[in-house]
């Protein structure tokens, strides 16, 4: 009877706690619809000046609010809790119990004698007396409140801030200042920043509560708070640091005055901290307050004007009159407010000195990268970038979608926008199929921003970083594609930064380059818009060539102007051809030449430009020609002003024909043709002198004018000709030529400098100074070196140190572009060939030479020759007249060739130009002993050829270069002849045929010797040995088989490609056109052969190895599912599965020279018919796979159901 009470009491139990949890849901499914109404009404913006944005209702509990079970086990007494129980007659009932003790058998049987009447107590109750009754506390009850609040709560301070309240970004804040034009000087830029912020207050509505000294303080949200990231932080400080930071003012920042003051004393370039007594405060100095006694920093302002007797003094009035102050403080009764001090005032603790004017400085640079992506940003002192700041980089893989991208582009640049989705019909109903297709295409998206101590931070307002984006392994898309930039600022504007790439076709760097200045996520996209012109008016040819040795069209067209690739594509959509030739020839559009730094394109493919360097156009005509159907629209002109080598070297050029005079002067500075020279002197007019550059002769009258070069008195001149320079004619000026170069390319100079030695305060052991600088033409221009003084400039720069200043510096402009300038000094020393009283003077011609190799890009290059100093001291009374006695040059050389030969000997040079190979292979046959053979008919000779040096000479061409210095000889005597001859087996290369010519002595002829004479009067002779490499091929076929190999199949399609060189492996296929056959990045199928579709002729294929990809069998058949790879060598041509991706390569059949065929090789590439099965991973095995996890899940979902159910029939 006890465990039936129990299990009902425990039921009771139960149900009382399941209907308590679904109490419990109830209330919480209220509340969250309370809480949603709530936010509903808060975010439409309905608000009392009582609302409260704590989320939690004010509630307090009442006895209407409870409801109260018991569960202590004991009743409800009727009259009392403190009554017992006594048992009553209805306590009991009576039952009869079996006490006979037998069992009823066949002689037993059960009577009424055998039962006996029992009272059984049936209550459930013990019986009691008052004294041990139960007493109810609140332990047996369980309280539940069905009021709805599962918390009393009382509303405080706290509860009626709104966080949402008077927020700002920092374009709101910006705003505020916008019309400030910075000066430059910190101290007045810093007070015009914080003269537009007075008036402004901390937030009222939206605060943060502290309790401070017992009682509860509210602390407002400000802008100054938000932009340091302190929003409810004491702010003086941060609206000073502020100011300073708008002002682009590089300086430590702090919300705290007592940090600030132990900052201050890291800077160097200003008074960090002063005393009051001891400092004189300006306008923009800061002024820091001990306001509390303590003798710590705990206010700041920023000193905005100095007064006399109260009144402000004017900008240039005398300090020392001042007596007080007026401030701008931020926090100052919760507002930006003006103040006013005496400078005596006991608060004053200190003062922080601005600089006068800001240091823009050297660009800083950042470096970031993420996946394939490198960001690089520069930036100068007005972006107040602080130092410690990184650059962070992200990549976001959601990439918006092209019409969205597009939509986004309309609508930042004004234009209407537009319903990609709509299709547009034609007028049968049909769908325009360029409907949906975009103008842009989506290309990656990062997220770019400045860091500092985990806090983002943007540049000054008004400033302009630049940023470069590299991208490792290429933008993949079509060279000559517009690329831009849609910026999405944080204050939800939109900015597009278009043209950022060179996607020209011969850029290889990937890269993408703009400025901005403000930091947030960017999306790269491809400008896929086509433009059309039908009104073709002008053409022009623009001459870039010192930035990238280009000549480029720029055509006037439907009035509008468009220049290089960008004119050719337009004039290509509009069906309008673009042809060039230089000198009469026409010029191959998209040829690429090979040079040292690897293949370069020489012409755009479209005819936007011409590279003059590359095709060693100097001096050459250039024509462009724009026509339409084979009608010439326009047509323009322009000869090349460079040379490929310097020019009048030797001054020979003006001739001075009066023997009674010793000098001459070029009267004009042009550079051009027949003179060459330019100086950077004004026109010379001293002492009777009219022209630029002064040239001396070889006479009486210039012996007496440039003294002696030779120890018996006489003049000379290094064996070129009869006249010679002065540098600094008649005034500072150094002499200079721009020649046109071809970057790689390995090109000799010489020069000859001797001192002048004709004067009368000259002394022996004295000497005359010059310099040759080689300088970018590009650079030249940028650093405007037109003067004497802007040379030495860069000369001082490179010369950190004593002594002479030989050979290549890196020199870096202020944007960081890094050029290559080449330096050779000389010193020519006075020397006497006759002492005592009658003291006679000369210098010899110090020679100097070397080679210089082009950087990658410098297609113009600068000579300069600048003097340094002079043996002659300054008389008369021109101060310049010592500086313009001396320094005399002559003979001077730079040339791909060698230059002649040193006086008094005579010199023959040997060429081995090799074309057709790689700078490997090339290197490889030039470095071979015994390649060129020398027999020396006057064996006395005893010289030996042997390899000097091996450079690049354009166009693919590797030159070997074997210089044979001999004695000279003299008249009368025999000539000397030398004998050349190339083992023409030392040359052969594995893959190549070589034909070889040989020039010498004016003929070029088919032969490997020859012969040259060097007569009396010669001093030099060249042979130039020429090997042309093309590479051994094979005709080859491929035929189409059924898999027995005894039908021919059409109806299949072939690629055949190969794996480029470079360590990208890039797939080049093979494509054969009129012009013949050429390689490329572009997928073409072979051509099937007209007559029997089953073949595909591939002819001339060079020895290598080759990888023939099915992309369609015949009907019927199944498509082979690995590539076939064909090795073609000496020994003929084989093919096989590609052994790589199947290691149980198979061999196909290979017929050589088959009967009928013209083609060395034909290879059968079989096909089995039938349906062929899936491939692993296929959408066949797929859909299998798919099925069997599908039924698994079934499988699983059921059994857990069934789990379910057992479970609860168990409970």
């Amino acid at each position: 009877m006890k465990d039936t009470v129990k299990q009902f009491v425990g039921q009771a139990k139960r149900n009382r706690s399941r209907k308590k949890r679904a109490a419990a849901v109830l209330m919480a499914m209220s509340l969250v619809v309370a809480t949603g109404v709530t936010w509903s009404l808060h975010s439409t913006g309905v608000s009392k000046s009582t609302d409260t944005y704590c989320g939690i209702a004010e509630h307090t509990h009442t006895e209407d609010c409870e409801t109260k079970t018991l569960v202590c086990g004991y009743g409800e007494a009727s009259d009392s809790e403190t009554a017992g129980h006594t048992h009553t007659d209805a306590c009991y009932e009576e039952q009869k119990v079996l006490t006979c003790g037998l069992d009823e058998t066949e002689g037993h049987t059960h009577s009424d004698s055998c039962y006996t009447t029992e009272r059984v107590l049936t209550c459930g109750q013990e019986e009691s007396g008052a004294a041990s009754g139960h007493v109810h506390t609140d332990a047996c009850y369980e309280t539940e409140y069905t009021c709805g609040y599962e918390q009393e709560h009382t509303h405080t301070l706290a509860c009626y801030s709104n966080p949402e309240a008077d927020l700002e970004t920092a374009a709101d804040w910006e705003k505020t200042f916008a019309e400030v034009e910075l000066s430059g000087k910190a101290g007045e830029d810093v007070v015009a920043i914080a003269k537009t912020q007075l008036g402004y207050a901390e937030s009222t509505d939206n605060y943060k509560v502290e309790t401070v000294d017992g009682a509860e303080v509210t602390k407002g949200y400000t802008r100054y708070g938000e932009w340091y990231g302190d929003e409810y932080g004491d702010w003086c400080a941060m609206f000073a640091s502020f100011c300073l930071h708008y002002a682009n003012v590089e300086y430590p920042t702090e919300s705290s005055c007592a940090e600030w003051v132990k900052d201050l004393k890291s800077v160097t370039t200003m008074q960090a901290w002063s005393a009051p007594e001891a400092w004189t405060p300006a306008i923009g100095d800061l002024i820091f307050f001990d306001r509390d006694g303590d003798g710590t920093p705990d206010h700041v302002g920023i000193v905005s004007a100095l007064t006399a007797d109260g009144a402000e003094l004017a900008a240039n009035a005398d300090v020392s009159t001042a007596d007080g102050i007026k401030t701008i403080e931020g926090n100052s009764n919760d507002k930006v407010a003006e103040q006013s001090y005496k400078l005596d005032d006991s608060t004053i603790i200190g003062y922080s000195e601005m600089p006068v004017e800001l240091d823009e400085g050297t660009k800083q640079t950042l470096s970031a990268a993420c996946d394939e992506y490198t960001v690089t940003v520069s930036y100068d002192a007005s972006a107040n970038i602080p130092d410690g700041a990184e650059l962070v980089v992200e990549k976001v893989d959601e990439i918006p979608a092209a019409d969205e991208l597009e939509q986004t582009i309309a609508g930042a640049e004004g234009a209407p926008a537009t319903d990609d989705a709509e299709a547009i019909e034609s007028a049968d109903g049909s769908q325009d199929a360029e409907a949906d297709a975009s103008s842009v295409t989506p290309l990656f998206r990062l997220n770019i921003s400045f860091m500092l101590n985990g806090q983002e931070i943007e540049p000054a307002a008004g400033s302009s970083v630049d940023v470069q984006i590299t991208i490792s392994g290429g933008l993949g898309v079509e060279k000559g594609t517009s690329i831009g930039i849609v910026h999405y600022k944080n204050d939800g504007n939109v900015e597009i930064i278009k043209n950022v790439a060179d996607q020209s076709q011969e850029s290889e760097d990937n890269s993408l380059n703009f400025s901005m200045n403000s930091f947030s996520e960017v999306v790269a996209y491809a400008d896929n818009t086509v433009t059309t012109v039908s009104d073709v008016t002008a053409v022009e040819i623009e001459d870039t060539i010192a930035s990238d040795g280009r000549y480029s069209i720029k055509v006037t067209a439907n009035g509008n102007i468009y220049t290089g690739e960008e004119a050719a594509d337009i004039l290509k959509e509009s069906g309008y051809t673009v042809s060039w030739s230089m000198n009469g020839a026409d010029i191959t559009l998209g040829q690429t030449l090979t040079t040292t730094n690897g293949n370069k394109l020489a012409s755009d493919a479209d005819g936007g430009w011409v590279n003059v360097g590359l095709l060693q156009g100097g001096g050459e005509t250039f024509v462009v020609t724009i026509s339409k159907a084979g009608t010439t629209d326009v047509i323009s002109s322009k000869t090349c002003s460079y040379s490929a080598s310097l020019k009048n070297g030797s001054f020979e050029s003006p001739e001075q024909t009066d023997s009674s005079k010793g000098n001459i002067y070029i009267t004009d500075n042009n550079g051009g043709s027949p003179y060459y020279w330019q100086t950077t002197a004004p026109q010379a007019t001293w002492n009777g002198g009219s022209g630029y550059i002064e040239i001396g002769v070889v006479n009486n009258k210039g012996l007496e004018n440039y003294g002696a070069s030779t120890s018996n008195g006489t003049i000379t001149t290094p064996d070129d000709g009869n006249q010679f320079a002065e540098l600094n004619a008649e005034d500072y000026g150094a002499l200079y030529q721009t020649v046109l170069t071809m970057p790689g390319q390995t090109l000799n100079w010489q020069f000859y400098h001797r001192a002048r030695t004709a004067g009368t305060t000259l002394s022996v052991g004295s000497s005359d100074k010059m310099s040759m600088l080689i300088v970018p033409e590009e650079l030249a221009v940028s650093l405007n070196l037109k003067t004497q003084e802007a040379l030495s400039e860069l000369y001082n720069k490179l010369n950190t140190g004593s002594g002479d200043v030989d050979g290549e510096y890196t020199y870096t402009t202020e944007d960081n572009k890094t050029y290559t300038i080449y330096v050779c000094d000389s010193t020519s020393t006075i020397q006497t060939y006759r002492s005592g009283r009658d003291n006679k003077l000369y210098a010899e011609w110090e020679h100097k030479e070397g080679d210089f190799t082009v950087p990658d890009g410098q297609y113009l290059t600068r000579f300069f020759f600048m003097a340094q100093s002079t043996a002659s001291d300054s008389t008369g009374t021109d101060s310049k007249r010592g500086m313009t006695i001396g320094n005399l040059l002559d003979n001077v050389w730079f040339s791909q060739d060698a230059p002649p030969a040193a006086q008094g000997t005579a010199e023959i040079t040997v060429y081995k130009d090799v074309s057709g190979l790689s700078e490997t292979e090339a290197t490889d046959v030039l470095n071979k002993a015994g390649l060129i053979k020398e027999d020396l008919i006057k064996e006395d000779l005893n010289t030996n050829c042997t390899l000097t040096k091996i450079t690049s000479i354009g166009n693919g061409v590797w030159r070997g270069t074997y210089k044979l210095e001999i004695p000279s000889i003299t008249s009368g005597s025999a000539a000397i002849s030398h004998t050349y001859t190339e083992d023409i087996g030392q040359a052969k290369v594995d893959g190549y045929n070589c034909t070889t010519t040989v020039t010498a002595n004016g003929e070029t002829k088919s032969e490997t010797s020859a012969t040259v004479t060097v007569n009396y009067d010669e001093n030099s002779k060249t042979v130039i040995f020429t090997n042309t490499y093309t590479p051994c091929t094979k005709d080859v076929v491929i035929q189409k088989t059924n898999a027995e190999g005894t039908t021919s199949l059409a109806g299949a399609e072939f690629r055949l490609y190969k794996l480029s060189e470079d360590d990208s492996k890039t797939k080049l296929y093979y494509k054969l056109s009129e012009t013949g056959v050429s390689w490329s990045e572009e997928a073409v199928n072979l051509t099937a052969d007209v007559d029997d579709a089953s073949k595909f002729a591939v002819s001339s294929l060079p020895y290598g190895t080759y990888y023939l990809v099915e992309t369609k069998a015949p009907d019927g058949y199944n498509k082979l599912t690995e590539p076939v790879m064909i090795t073609v060598d000496s020994s003929g041509v084989t093919a096989m599965k590609d052994v790589e991706s199947d290691a149980t390569s198979t061999n196909y059949t290979v017929v050589t020279n088959p009967e009928g065929s013209e083609a060395e090789y034909t290879v059968k590439i079989t096909n089995s018919a039938g349906q062929q099965l899936p491939q692993t991973g296929g959408a066949g095995t797929t859909m299998f796979t798919l099925g069997g996890l599908a039924l698994m899940a079934g499988a699983l979902v059921y059994g857990c159901g069934l789990r379910r159910r057992r479970v609860g029939r168990a409970d």
